[in-house]
């Protein structure tokens, strides 16, 4: 499918996968699109701030949008995130057993493949997280293992990074 614009494209693709038509495009190949990477990344975030409350949050939603948690639980924990509680404290409630002071021992590599182990990413977005960490350890050979440096090189590598796909994939192309 040919648009004359992104914005129209993007349109065009996102109808087509409401309609649980395969698409591939440009948008949909970003890793920052892909809701595995994005909750990584925002727990990346909270460990750098234990008060951003966005990011809990969006850890959050993502495990009620996979089922893991239920209705009534996700509005608890979104209430108790408001209150200050410990994302930690909360995951361990659900069952998501992470060791705060290990992860905060861990390189970037390491704490990016703990995390996608404890949330079963993998299994959802394997290859996406399997890219995703390829794309940490580039950063980490190029750089130290510095948790807000990774970040603030991750927001302009964002818009680049992607997952390689075949050229014969059975999807629509926009």
């Amino acid at each position: 499918v040919l648009c004359k614009t992104n914005q129209q494209g993007h349109g065009i693709a996102h109808f087509l996968m409401t309609q649980n038509i395969p698409v591939v495009s440009s948008d949909s190949l970003l890793l920052s699109y892909i809701p595995e990477v994005q909750v990584v990344v925002a727990f990346f975030r909270y460990l750098l701030n234990p008060d951003d409350n966005i990011s809990a949050g969006l850890v959050i939603n993502y495990l009620f949008q996979t089922t893991v948690l239920n209705e009534d639980q996700f509005h608890q924990s979104l209430q108790s995130i408001s209150h200050k509680t410990n994302l930690f404290f909360l995951l361990k409630q659900h069952g998501i057993e992470l060791n705060e002071t290990q992860l905060y021992r861990c390189n970037l590599l390491d704490l990016a493949a703990e995390l996608s182990d404890a949330l079963n990413l993998h299994t959802k977005a394997g290859l996406a997280i399997r890219f995703f960490l390829d794309e940490v350890n580039y950063f980490l050979q190029k750089e130290n293992s510095n948790l807000s440096e990774f970040l603030r090189w991750w927001d302009l590598r964002q818009k680049k990074a992607s997952l390689i796909i075949p050229q014969d994939t059975n999807a629509v192309r926009v």
